[in-house]
């Protein structure tokens, strides 16, 4: 819950932007909120302006990272002379041992040769990490509004990864008359994603780069030209290493996100208050992948690059209204009274694009811009089921004097995810406390 809407993440929220974080984890204070509150609440609430005169407020830091320790593993030498002692044990691999790595008697070669750390060549750099952000807030007694621009450039561990991110977010309070207000909440996102991540690195992801061997033996001392290679010999040699596969598993996506927010409250009378929610959401993402010679996806082509290009669109919406009543008598008996509806709709929609059998030598940037390059592999489009849902709720509590509390909830969802006479779902509770630091006996004791 952010500012008292429902939201999936808080991802388009930056952490200056956030004034306290609350975890809700008992079941009577969760019920509340159904299904959706199954594994606890989160409630965030972001900054808002003070009447006053306007503020103008930057914030910003650079953050350098390392690779905290490393794996010890073999060099070039111990490596091949692994490669010998196996196939010491397995004759009929002399030959292909003396392909690889040359006569058996020449072994010292290999104790001056280069030894391959590819955690280093992987995940050695010192990446940086930079945020800026400018926050414009003031306003009066009727008018308060704060707007603030957030950007976020991070550099990943891994070589040729990191996330670009551009938030901009805006909080306006009406106070429209005494007993009404109106909130209006607007928030824009870009996020940029280079890089196909941990589990585009091989086949097994970063633990597969422990696996890659430190040297390519001869391969190391000679030269061969790419158009004269056996791909199904050598690809697993000269040609592959953590760094190919990092190049030749290309990924970059963005993503655009607006979130329009709005709140109307309303106290007709001392202790009564109507409020009426609504959050409407828009998510653009286009997602371009391409799979050069060396990925499986290549070598199931022929050994020639594959492009894909996803586009999809998510729309929703929440609609959320309320009448929440508290009433105080003798100051000892407060009793709280609270009754909702909500409905909400979710539908995505994707479009995919592919192409494969590339020139060699062709970029992904190049692919992405020209798919006729490649021959057409496949095109095709959906929508998903609409994803609507109804919910009513209510709940009673009373306390008295703050000592004896008592509390009783309940939750009807109905979901278009099930079938017909399976979509509605209940969730009643019911809780009571005492609060025993209140009781007289209790005096003096800490």
């Amino acid at each position: 819950m952010v500012d008292g809407f429902i939201a999936d993440n808080i991802n388009d929220i930056p952490p200056t932007d956030i004034q306290s974080i609350d975890v809700l984890k008992d079941a009577s204070l969760t019920a509340i909120y159904g299904a959706k509150g199954g594994n606890g609440v989160v409630i965030v609430t972001t900054k808002s302006a003070a009447a006053g005169k306007i503020q103008v407020e930057f914030n910003t830091y650079l953050q350098a990272r390392k690779l905290a320790g490393k794996v010890d593993l073999l060099d070039t030498y111990e490596f091949v002379r692994y490669q010998l002692d196996y196939t010491i044990g397995n004759n009929s691999r002399i030959h292909q041992f003396r392909n690889d790595f040359g006569n058996p008697n020449d072994l010292d070669i290999y104790k001056c040769a280069v030894t391959h750390d590819w955690q280093d060549e992987v995940m050695g750099g010192t990446p940086f990490s930079q945020m800026y952000n400018v926050t414009l807030k003031g306003g009066n007694e009727n008018l308060r509004f704060s707007t603030s621009l957030t950007h976020h450039d991070e550099s990943g561990i891994v070589e040729g990864s990191g996330v670009r991110r551009t938030n901009m977010n805006t909080k306006i309070n009406i106070q429209l008359s005494p007993k009404l207000s109106l909130l209006i909440n607007p928030r824009l996102t870009y996020r940029r994603d280079i890089g196909a991540g941990a589990d585009g690195i091989g086949t097994q992801g970063l633990i597969g780069v422990l696996r890659y061997r430190p040297s390519n033996g001869l391969r190391e001392f000679t030269y061969r030209d790419d158009k004269t290679v056996n791909y199904n010999n050598e690809r697993y040699w000269l040609l592959s290493s953590p760094l190919d596969d990092i190049d030749q598993n290309y990924q970059l996506k963005h993503t655009y996100t607006f979130i329009n927010q709005a709140s109307l409250t309303w106290q007709p009378i001392s202790g009564l208050t109507l409020r009426t929610d609504i959050a409407q959401f828009w998510k653009f993402q286009d997602n371009n992948r391409y799979y050069d010679y060396l990925t499986d996806t290549g070598i199931a082509n022929n050994d020639i690059g594959v492009a894909e290009l996803t586009d999809e669109r998510t729309d929703k919406y929440i609609w959320t209204n309320t009448v929440n009543y508290d009433l105080n008598v003798k100051e000892r008996h407060n009793i709280s009274a609270l009754i909702g509806h909500e409905v909400s709709h979710e539908q995505k929609t994707a479009k995919v694009n592919s192409a494969r059998y590339f020139p060699q030598g062709t970029s992904a940037r190049t692919a992405f811009a020209n798919m006729g390059l490649g021959s057409p592999y496949y095109d095709s489009s959906s929508i998903s089921t609409p994803n609507r849902m109804l919910s009513f709720f209510g709940q009673l509590s009373y306390n008295y004097a703050h000592k004896y509390l008592i509390a009783g909830t309940f939750r009807a969802d109905g979901s278009t995810k099930f079938a017909p006479g399976h979509q509605w779902g209940y969730f009643p509770s019911v809780s009571a406390g005492w609060v025993i630091s209140e009781e007289s006996f209790m005096d003096g004791v800490d």
